[in-house]
C-alpha cells in the first residue's frame, strides 16, 4: 500500500459494528475513517456500487453521508466519510438512543413530524437500504430541539441485476415497503413512543404519499 498517511489509534473510535470500526479523522475533526475487519466486506461492496450507480445519474444526496475516498492508515486501507455530527460537535446517535429518550418523555408532534420527514426524504432522494436496523440510522440534532435523520450503513441492493437502482418505481415501493418494516419495529420496541393510534396515522401516510 505504501507510505502510511495516517495513524489511527483507539484514542480515535467513535463507534463499532459487526463488520468495521469507525474512528474520528485525524486530520479534520468534521470527517471519520472506517476500517473494515475485511477489505472484501460485501455491505461495502453494495454500497459501493450503490453509490456509483447514483453518481452517474447525478443524484444528489442530503440522507447519506459525503464519501471522500480511501486512504492509507497503520491499520489498513481506510475509507473516509462526513462524520455526522450534532450542533454541538459531538457525534450523532442512533434511533435506538433516541427512541429511548421518546419514550420517557413522549412528543407525538415531534416524532410524527420527524419520521413523515425522513420518509419523504428517502422517497425524493430515492435511498435504497438492505435493513432497517436502528445503528443504521443517526439523529443528527441541528438545533437542542430538531433533528434529522441520516443513514449510515446498509446502504444498496442484495440484488444481482440492481434494476432498482435505476427504475424509480421500483426503488419507491421498496423504500415504502422497508419504511413500514422500521415502523413495525418501533411499534413493537418503543410503545409509549409510538402508541398505536400514531403508528396507524403513519402508516396510512406512508401508502399515500
Amino acid at each position: 500500500m505504501g507510505k502510511t498517511e495516517v495513524m489511527l489509534c483507539e484514542d480515535y473510535v467513535i463507534g463499532a459494528g459487526g463488520h468495521k470500526k469507525v474512528y474520528l479523522d485525524p486530520r479534520d475533526s468534521s470527517r471519520c475513517i472506517k476500517i473494515l475487519f475485511d477489505e472484501n466486506d460485501a455491505d461495502w461492496r453494495r454500497e459501493a456500487q450503490y453509490r456509483e450507480a447514483r453518481a452517474r445519474r447525478g443524484i444528489v444526496s442530503q440522507l447519506l453521508p459525503e464519501y471522500y475516498g480511501e486512504v492509507a492508515t497503520n491499520l489498513g486501507t481506510g475509507y473516509v466519510f462526513e462524520r455526522i455530527a450534532d450542533y454541538d460537535g459531538k457525534t450523532s446517535r442512533d434511533l435506538r438512543h433516541i427512541l429511548m429518550e421518546i419514550e420517557k418523555a413522549p412528543n407525538y408532534d415531534l416524532l410524527e413530524f420527524g419520521m413523515s420527514a425522513f420518509l419523504r426524504s428517502m422517497l425524493a432522494e430515492r435511498i435504497i437500504t438492505t435493513n432497517v436496523e436502528y445503528e443504521n440510522f443517526l439523529v443528527q440534532m441541528v438545533t437542542d430541539v430538531h433533528g434529522r435523520v441520516r443513514i449510515v450503513d446498509n446502504i444498496g441492493t442484495h440484488s444481482r441485476f440492481p434494476l432498482i437502482l435505476y427504475m424509480d418505481d421500483f426503488a419507491r415501493s421498496h423504500i415504502k415497503r422497508y419504511f413500514l418494516r422500521l415502523l413495525d419495529d418501533i411499534a413493537r420496541d418503543f410503545p409509549k413512543a409510538l402508541p398505536q393510534k400514531l403508528f396507524r396515522h403513519l402508516v396510512e401516510y406512508t401508502r399515500k404519499v
